[in-house]
C-alpha cells in the first residue's frame, strides 16, 4: 500500500509538471511613454510652473511640422494657443479655487521636437492647498506620463508620476486629508486582493480554539506588516519579483488546503501562515508603494493608516468567517465533511490562480520569473510527495495497530 501511494504521488507530480509547462514563454514587451516633465515652485505670492512637453502630445498636429520648418511667425501663434490650452488643462487650484489665468511663456525646445512652457500665477502667500490636473495629454505615438516635481522652499521635493487618465493631484496635502485618503486606499487594496479570504477559509475550516486563532493572526500580521514595509522601502528591487510572489501566495493556499486534508500539526499550519502572510504582504505592499507618492510630507503616517486599515479589516473578516464556522458547528454539520468539502473547493480555486499567475510570470521572460516558476514547481512536487507518503505511512501504521 505504501508503494502504491508513492506511485500515485509520482503521477500527481508528473501531471503538475505538465500543467505548469503549458504556460508559454514569450518576450517581455516594454511600454514606451511620451514623458512630460513638470516643476511646480511656490515663491511667496507667486507660483512658477515649468513644463517640458513633447510636440507630439501638445494637442496641435501642425506644431511638429512648424518646429522643423522654422516658420517663426506661424510658430509663435501656435505656441501661444498651445500655452493657453495647457494652462486650462492643468486647472491649478489653491484651496479648491481655480487660480486666475497665468502669464504664459512658450518657447521651442532645444531639440526642436518639444516645447518649454513657463506659467506664472499669483497665489496666496500661504503656499498651501495647491493642486493640479495632471496628465491631460494625448498622443498617437503611445502612452503619456507626466512627472511633476513640487519644490516648496525649505522642504523636501515631492515627485509625482502619473499615467493613464487625467488626475487631480494635491501638492503637500494636509495630514488629515492624507490619513483619510490612505485609509480609503487601504480598504480598497484589502478588497482588491481576495487571496487572504481563501487562506483564512482554509485556516478556519477545522475547529480551532480562539487563542490559537489569535496566535496565528498575530504571527501573520507581523509578517505581513514587515513585508509591506520592505516593499515600500525598496520598491524597485521588490517589484521585479512580484509576479512570482503572487503565484507562490496562491500555492500557499493550496498547501493550506492539503494540510486540512492531511490533518497537519499546528506548527506546520503556523509556518505556512507566516509564509503566506509574507507573500500577501508583498502584494499589498505593491498597492501601498504605488500610492506613496501622494502622501506628500506625511509618508510615515500615510503608511501607518494604510496598514492599520488592512490589518483591522483582515481581523474583522476573519472574525466573520470564524463566527460562521461556529454557527455551522452548532447546527450539527459534521466537522470532517465540512473540512474536506471546503478544502477541496478552496484548493480548486487556488490551483486556477496558480496557473493563471504562472502564465503571467513566464510571459515576463525575466530570469527571476523563470527561477520562481522552477522553485515553485519543485516545492509543489515535494509537498505532494510528502502528503502522499505521510498518508501512506499513517494508513500502514493504523492497519498494523489494528492487526
Amino acid at each position: 500500500m505504501i508503494r502504491l501511494s508513492k506511485y500515485r504521488g509520482w503521477r500527481l507530480s508528473a501531471i503538475l509538471v505538465l500543467l505548469m509547462a503549458q504556460a508559454p514563454l514569450s518576450a517581455h514587451q516594454v511600454v514606451v511613454y511620451q514623458i512630460v516633465e513638470m516643476t511646480v515652485e511656490p515663491q511667496n505670492d507667486r507660483l512658477v510652473v515649468g513644463l517640458h512637453v513633447p510636440a507630439s502630445v501638445a494637442g496641435d498636429p501642425a506644431l511638429t511640422r512648424l518646429l522643423q520648418t522654422g516658420d517663426e511667425a506661424a510658430l509663435e501663434e501656435h505656441l501661444r494657443i498651445v500655452g493657453s490650452d495647457i494652462a486650462r488643462s492643468l486647472d491649478i487650484q489653491q484651496e479648491e479655487a481655480t487660480l486666475p489665468a497665468p502669464v504664459a511663456t512658450v518657447r521651442p525646445g532645444a531639440d526642436r521636437a518639444s516645447i518649454d512652457v513657463v506659467l506664472r500665477y499669483d497665489i496666496a502667500a500661504s503656499n498651501r492647498e495647491l493642486s493640479a490636473r495632471l496628465n491631460a495629454f494625448t498622443s498617437r505615438d503611445g502612452l503619456v506620463r507626466t512627472v511633476a516635481h513640487y519644490r516648496p522652499a525649505g522642504r523636501a521635493v515631492q515627485t509625482v508620476s502619473i499615467t493613464g487618465p487625467a488626475t487631480r493631484i494635491a501638492f503637500d496635502p494636509p495630514v488629515t486629508r492624507v490619513l483619510t485618503s490612505f485609509a480609503v486606499r487601504g480598504l480598497r487594496a484589502l478588497f482588491d486582493s481576495s487571496d487572504y479570504l481563501l487562506f483564512y477559509a482554509c485556516v478556519l475550516l477545522p475547529t480551532r480554539r480562539p487563542r490559537l486563532i489569535l496566535r496565528l493572526y498575530a504571527a501573520a500580521a507581523i509578517a505581513q506588516t514587515a513585508a509591506m514595509a520592505i516593499f515600500v522601502a525598496n520598491e524597485p528591487a521588490m517589484a521585479a519579483w512580484l509576479p512570482g510572489a503572487t503565484m507562490a501566495a496562491a500555492s500557499a493556499i493550496v498547501i493550506a488546503a492539503i494540510q486540512n486534508i492531511a490533518r497537519a500539526r499546528v506548527r506546520c499550519v503556523l509556518y505556512v501562515t507566516v509564509v503566506f502572510a509574507v507573500l500577501n504582504g508583498w502584494t499589498i505592499g505593491q498597492s501601498a508603494a504605488s500610492v506613496a507618492q501622494f502622501a506628500g510630507a506625511h509618508l510615515s503616517l500615510a503608511m501607518l493608516a494604510f496598514a492599520a486599515v488592512v490589518l483591522t479589516g483582515e481581523l474583522w473578516l476573519g472574525a466573520l468567517i470564524w463566527a460562521f464556522r461556529t454557527w455551522l458547528d452548532d447546527r450539527g454539520v459534521p466537522d470532517r465533511v465540512l473540512v474536506l468539502a471546503g478544502s477541496v473547493l478552496v484548493a480548486h480555486s487556488a490551483v486556477h490562480r496558480v496557473m493563471e499567475r504562472g502564465h503571467l510570470v513566464t510571459q515576463n521572460g525575466s530570469f527571476g520569473g523563470e527561477r520562481a516558476v522552477t522553485w515553485l514547481t519543485l516545492a509543489w512536487i515535494a509537498a505532494i510527495l510528502l502528503v502522499a507518503a505521510a498518508s501512506a505511512v499513517r494508513r500502514g501504521s493504523g492497519r498494523a495497530h489494528a492487526s
